[in-house]
């Protein structure tokens, strides 16, 4: 098949971006309608159809990550006012139909990272009623539910930390590990009564680096009914010489190791960040560059049905799984 026609006809879900920062930035400075006039020409480009759009907080404290995490939930809320007939917030699964969708970009909301909530469970309650669909427990810090990948300590997930775990259960809000510490996984795993992700993570078989997952990690999301990521940062990717095609080494050993149905794709782009260029994949630096996934994946003999799931089709039965 040509990859042409392949990637346009495929559902592609991006479930890691942080272009709300840029769009935080932006409307700070008075702009309006950030994602359409800036951004939506490259997705489209990409053959995007769905993105997670991350709150990526830099203020450490509960109190100013609350208000700024609150500030950048209404960003993405008025950007998507602005632009109804370009974009739809996903906040169910019938919002993920076509006749709902009507190619509109769907922009799903989550929380990279924790503190915001504090030690008050209301908040992910509150976060939820606003269209709060994926948390990520932790980034690499502590938080009050557990600690992150960068923590010494390396502590799992604490008194608080189950009951958010519990209450995203209930509340229909996908539970993501990428960042949390390995105790903190397996405390997660062990108590899940459905599926988890990691939105933005590779194979530490391949790539030595902490915030990739290894082959136990891996198996114990694909038995829970879990996805994981492909993250393009290249320190993620492999400690020389990080390519598209090193990415896409990932692919093919998590697929073997998983089951193609438990691989997606959360590029964690980086052109929105200022001073990441470093991190950057040469072949991959937008959204605008994502059909040569299609192609490369096709040139190495992997089966249609294994892209199609791999671009999008995981994340979207996944999510007509947990989301309501």
């Amino acid at each position: 098949m040509d990859a042409t026609v392949l990637h346009e006809r495929a559902v592609v879900i991006d479930a890691h971006s942080d272009i709300l920062c840029d769009v935080r930035v932006r409307r700070r400075a008075g702009e309006t309608a950030v994602l359409s006039r800036r951004h939506l020409a490259r997705l489209r480009a990409g053959g995007v159809d769905a993105v997670v759009f991350a709150v990526y907080l830099t203020p450490y404290q509960p109190e100013s990550a609350l208000r700024e995490a609150f500030l950048m939930v209404d960003d993405l809320r008025e950007e998507v006012a602005a632009s109804a007939d370009e974009l739809l917030l996903i906040q169910a699964a019938e919002d993920l139909e076509p006749t709902r969708m009507k190619g509109r970009l769907g922009a799903l909301l989550s929380l990279e990272g924790a503190e915001p909530l504090g030690m008050d469970v209301a908040i992910l309650r509150l976060l939820h009623a606003l269209g709060l669909r994926a948390l990520g427990l932790t980034w690499n810090r502590r938080t009050m539910v557990a600690d992150g990948i960068g923590e010494a300590d390396g502590g799992g997930l604490t008194r608080f930390g189950r009951t958010v775990v519990r209450e995203c259960e209930r509340l229909g809000i996908l539970i993501d590990v990428s960042h949390l510490s390995e105790r903190g996984f397996w405390d997660v795993v062990g108590m899940a009564n459905g599926p988890i992700i990691a939105s933005h993570s590779n194979a530490r078989a391949l790539c030595d680096h902490r915030r990739n997952l290894t082959d136990e990690q891996l198996r114990a999301i694909a038995a829970c009914g879990g996805v994981v990521g492909l993250n393009a940062c290249a320190d993620f990717v492999a400690a020389t010489e990080p390519n598209l095609d090193r990415l896409l080494d990932h692919a093919e050993h998590m697929a073997s190791v998983m089951g193609h149905e438990h691989v997606g794709l959360g590029l964690d782009l980086l052109e929105y960040l200022p001073g990441y260029e470093r991190a950057r994949l040469p072949e991959l630096d937008d959204a605008a560059a994502m059909p040569d996934i299609t192609a490369r994946l096709l040139a190495r003999n992997i089966s249609v049905p294994a892209i199609e799931a791999l671009l999008g089709g995981n994340w979207l039965r996944l999510w007509r799984r947990v989301l309501r």
